[in-house]
């Protein structure tokens, strides 16, 4: 009997052992798999570019969900307005925090009027696009302080300034209100201009900078359109070159009995190809953007707007998604 106790304290113990390097193993590679992880979203969030990504669809995403929920059917209303509200309040404060970070654009649209490099290889288009910038960051810039502190003479007026309110807070008569240029951050004036004056209100300052500001920002877009077609026709002339090369030597090597692309792996891709796709979804992102763009633009847009907020929203949230995608793309690829 005492030799069958230690048997069986025995194999209770070995299976412990292996039970526990089991765990330890597991453990292991989780902590290899959550620090790769860890390591790749550092390296992605470093770039402003891909910060602003993440940023702009979180913020259309919300306006999204603020949307759908308030179609949707609920028992209780009141739970359903507060939630409603909560999507779209924190879609205005994402809004917000990307006026504030393109206070820090300026600086590089100065870089890219010095050396044309935004223009890929024109650097004359590359410049053109740069100086659409410089005019666009001050302009957007003015918009943010009027609208954020309207109490603040930054452009001297002699008129009662405009006072900020919560876009998606409940008013019994609310006054009139304006989109920003972003979407879901707006506005409302509590004193206007006296009509016989010809000064302008705070608001009405934010409203006309933000529009002249957009008016840039489309003549960027057209650029950017025009330098990816340009660098899509570039790839095109010379991936045509390429092919007329290698049927030339096709045709020498079918005398040798000897096909050169035997030798080269079936895995290869060719680098273009990302070129090509990075370029069509540039093109596709302006297309996107051109509308709103145009929206914002116009004269009266705060008063008489052209297009819908959910329209103008959609279109941008549909930008946001196709953006997120390819500038994950971009990443793995450059990992």
């Amino acid at each position: 009997m005492e030799n069958t106790k230690l048997v069986s304290s025995s194999n209770i113990g070995t299976k412990y052992d292996i039970t526990t390097d089991k765990l330890l193993v597991k453990y292991r590679q989780y902590a290899i798999l959550f620090k790769a992880f860890l390591d790749k979203y550092l390296r992605y969030i470093s770039s402003p570019s891909r910060q602003e990504a993440i940023l702009k669809t979180f913020h259309y995403s919300l306006w999204l969900l603020s949307r759908v929920y308030s179609q949707s059917p609920a028992k209780d209303k009141q739970s359903r307005a507060n939630t409603v509200q909560a999507f779209a309040t924190l879609a205005g404060e994402l809004s917000w925090t990307r006026y504030l970070l393109r206070f820090f654009g300026l600086p590089a649209a100065l870089e890219g009027i010095e050396s044309g490099s935004w223009g890929s290889s024109s650097k004359t288009l590359g410049k053109a696009m740069a100086w659409t910038m410089v005019f666009y960051y001050p302009l957007e810039h003015i918009a943010y302080l009027h609208w954020k502190a309207p109490t603040m003479q930054w452009i001297p007026t002699n008129t009662t300034v405009a006072t900020m309110w919560n876009p998606f807070g409940r008013r019994s008569q609310p006054p009139p209100t304006i989109t920003s240029a972003v979407g879901n951050a707006t506005c409302t004036v509590t004193g206007r201009a006296n009509n016989n004056s010809p000064a302008m209100s705070s608001s009405q300052i934010a409203a006309k900078a933000s529009a002249w500001s957009c008016r840039f920002w489309l003549a960027y877009l057209i650029l950017d359109i025009a330098r990816a077609a340009l660098e899509l026709k570039k790839v095109s002339t010379r991936g045509n070159s390429n092919d007329n090369k290698e049927s030339k030597q096709n045709g020498n090597s079918q005398d040798t009995g000897h096909n050169e692309n035997d030798d080269v792996s079936p895995t290869f891709v060719d680098p273009n190809l990302s070129l090509v796709r990075t370029e069509r979804l540039q093109i596709v992102r302006s297309l996107l953007y051109v509308l709103p763009c145009i929206h914002w633009s116009l004269p009266n847009w705060d008063t008489k707007p052209w297009l819908s907020n959910d329209v103008v929203n959609g279109l941008c949230w549909v930008e946001a998604v196709v953006g997120m995608y390819q500038s994950i793309r971009n990443f793995q690829e450059s990992c």
